[in-house]
C-alpha cells in the first residue's frame, strides 16, 4: 500500500517535472521563434527601407537628371538664339558699315557740254551749281564737291569754260538784270562797238590807262571807226576770268565820265572784246 502510494506519488512529481521541462522547451523555442521572427522582420523592414531608399534616390536622381539636362537644353537653346541675334546684329553693323564705308561715286562731268552735264546730274540724283570761266569751248573745266553737313548727296560745283561770246552774252544778261531792276531798257550788242573793243584789246597790253600805243587817246577808235555816240566810254578794262569776277567788277553808278555808264538811260548799246591777257573792254554808248 505504501510502495504503491510511493510510486504513484513518483510518478506524479516525473510527471509534473517531465510537463514542466516540456513547458518550458516550449517557452525557449516560442521565444526563439518569436525572435526570429522579429530578426527577420527587421531585417526585411530594413532591406525594404534601404530599398524604398534606394527608389526614392534613384527618383530623385532621374529628376535631377531630367531636370538638369531640360536646363541644358534650355541654356544650349538660349545660347543658340542669343548666337543668332549676335550673328545678326554684326551683319547690320557690317552692312551699315558697308555702306557708310562705300566711296560716293561721283559722275565725271569733266569734258561735257553744259546741258549734258545737267542732265547726268539730274540722272544721279545730285544737285549742282555753275560757275562760268573765260576760256572754253562750253564744256565742264572741272569740278568739286560741296559737303553738305548731312548724309544726302553732296552739291557739284561744275565750272564751265566759255568762249567769248558766250561769256560776253552771260555778262550781259547781268548787266541787263541791273538795268531792268532801274526800269531801263535793255542793251543789246553792236557790231560797231564789237569792233571799236577789239582794237582797243589788241593795244591794251601795251598801252597806259586811256593812252593808246601811238599815243592818243583811247576815244580816238570811236572816230577813226566812224562810230557815233553821244558819250562812249570804257566801262571797264580790268583782268577777269570769271563771270561772278566780271559781274562784282563792273561800276553800274550812271555818269557821264570814266568808269560807270552801263545804267545811263539813253544808252542802248555795248560793245565787248578780251584781251590776250583776258581783260575785258566795254564800250557803251547810242
Amino acid at each position: 500500500m505504501n510502495n504503491n502510494r510511493l510510486r504513484r506519488i513518483i510518478y506524479k512529481w516525473v510527471w509534473i517535472i517531465i510537463t514542466t521541462c516540456i513547458l518550458i522547451l516550449m517557452q525557449i523555442v516560442l521565444k526563439q521563434y518569436e525572435g526570429d521572427a522579429i530578426t527577420r522582420n527587421d531585417v526585411y523592414g530594413a532591406e525594404k527601407q534601404k530599398d524604398d531608399l534606394e527608389i526614392d534616390g534613384a527618383v530623385i536622381n532621374a529628376n535631377e537628371k531630367i531636370n538638369m539636362e531640360t536646363e541644358m537644353i534650355e541654356t544650349e537653346f538660349e545660347d543658340e538664339n542669343n548666337l543668332e541675334i549676335e550673328s545678326a546684329e554684326i551683319e547690320d553693323e557690317q552692312e551699315e558699315a558697308t555702306i557708310e564705308n562705300q566711296p560716293t561715286i561721283i559722275p565725271d562731268l569733266i569734258g561735257m557740254d553744259e546741258t549734258g552735264a545737267v542732265n547726268k546730274c539730274a540722272e544721279e540724283g545730285y544737285s549742282y551749281t555753275i560757275a562760268y570761266y573765260l576760256g572754253g569751248n562750253n564744256t565742264v573745266i572741272a569740278q568739286e564737291t560741296i559737303p553738305d553737313g548731312n548724309n544726302e548727296k553732296q552739291t557739284i560745283r561744275m565750272s564751265v569754260g566759255l568762249s567769248e561770246s558766250e561769256f560776253s552774252a552771260h555778262l550781259l544778261e547781268i548787266i541787263n538784270s541791273k538795268r531792268n531792276a532801274q526800269g531801263l531798257e535793255n542793251l543789246r550788242f553792236s557790231e560797231e562797238l564789237n569792233y571799236a573793243c577789239n582794237i582797243l584789246a589788241e593795244e591794251n597790253v601795251n598801252s597806259v590807262s586811256n593812252i593808246r600805243p601811238n599815243g592818243e587817246h583811247w576815244s580816238s577808235v570811236i572816230f577813226e571807226n566812224g562810230i557815233g555816240l553821244m558819250d562812249g566810254t570804257f566801262t571797264t578794262r580790268s583782268n577777269i576770268s570769271s563771270l561772278e569776277e566780271a559781274g562784282k567788277r563792273l561800276k553800274y553808278q550812271p555818269n557821264s565820265y570814266g568808269d560807270g555808264n552801263l545804267l545811263t538811260p539813253e544808252y542802248n548799246l555795248i560793245g565787248m572784246a578780251y584781251s590776250s591777257d583776258k581783260t575785258l573792254v566795254i564800250i557803251v554808248g547810242n
